[in-house]
């Protein structure tokens, strides 16, 4: 196995910030994921739509769609439980609507602040609400960014990617494998 660091001299591209990713390369143990996208949704069209852009925008990443609050708090449940399963795989960033049935947007994001395991889970909030009081609560709660749905679920995802990108997200998904047990932080 090629070892980016020793074989070659370059840098490997994952900053390591502790010494068992760093010993993750040097032993070759270093395993890249796809990254793991929990969106939760309950239109149809709109959760279709979405992971036809991200197909488009070609991120390499596993799509869970859970279609309510109570079902995405099922899933972040048994994933924290679980641990990395492929049924419920902990994700490295979750998608949220604000306008769910049963459990609110809102609330599913006040139920993650308040989980040890979801603290640091970046949480993007992708609704059709363009009202000032809605975004402010929504970071008030803990969102890592809130975006308004528009028509053009390309233009959407492009800011999507953007958010892994500036953020990291992708090498928090190649931590994750390395058995590292920190979630991704946010900068």
């Amino acid at each position: 196995m090629i070892n980016p660091a020793k074989d070659t001299g370059m840098v490997p591209p994952l900053v390591a910030h502790d010494g068992q990713v760093q010993r993750a390369f040097e032993t070759g143990s270093f395993h890249l994921t796809p990254l793991q996208i929990l969106h939760v949704e309950d239109d149809p069209d709109d959760a279709f739509f979405f992971e036809r852009a991200i197909k488009n925008a070609k991120l390499e990443c596993e799509l869970h769609l859970e279609i309510n609050g109570e079902k995405a708090v099922e899933y972040l449940s048994k994933a924290g439980i679980e641990g990395h399963s492929s049924s419920h795989p902990i994700p490295h960033l979750m998608v949220l609507d604000l306008k769910l049935p049963g459990l609110s947007g809102f609330e599913v994001l006040s139920w993650a602040r308040g989980q040890k395991a979801l603290k640091t889970l970046p949480i993007v909030v992708l609704s059709g609400s363009s009202l000032k009081e809605d975004k402010s609560t929504a970071s008030a709660l803990g969102a890592s960014d809130f975006i308004v749905k528009q028509s053009d679920f390309d233009q959407i995802v492009e800011q999507v990617v953007q958010f892994i990108s500036k953020n990291g997200l992708a090498r928090a998904s190649a931590r994750r494998e390395s058995n590292v047990p920190k979630q991704p932080q946010l900068q």
